[in-house]
């Protein structure tokens, strides 16, 4: 049986997946707000990302009603 076919999550895993997604969610939007030309320009890529990061998760976690899709992530792509 694998990790990632858990029939009922606990508690725990909860925590641990929810953390590791924030986790490469904020990884972008810190690469980018570091190497942006301006403070201005990082902030808002930042902005971007994290808000594309956090209702990916939302997504992933069931906190919006739709359904998950492998192409949600290339929006971290643009």
């Amino acid at each position: 049986m694998s990790v990632l076919s858990l029939q009922s999550p606990s508690a725990t895993g909860f925590f641990v997946w929810s953390l590791l997604g924030v986790l490469f969610a904020a990884v972008p939007l810190i690469a980018w707000s570091r190497i942006a030309r301006t403070r201005g320009v990082g902030y808002a890529t930042a902005a971007v990302l994290f808000a594309a990061g956090g209702l990916l998760v939302a997504i992933q976690h069931g906190g919006v009603p739709a359904v998950p899709r492998a192409d949600a992530h290339l929006l971290f792509t643009v």
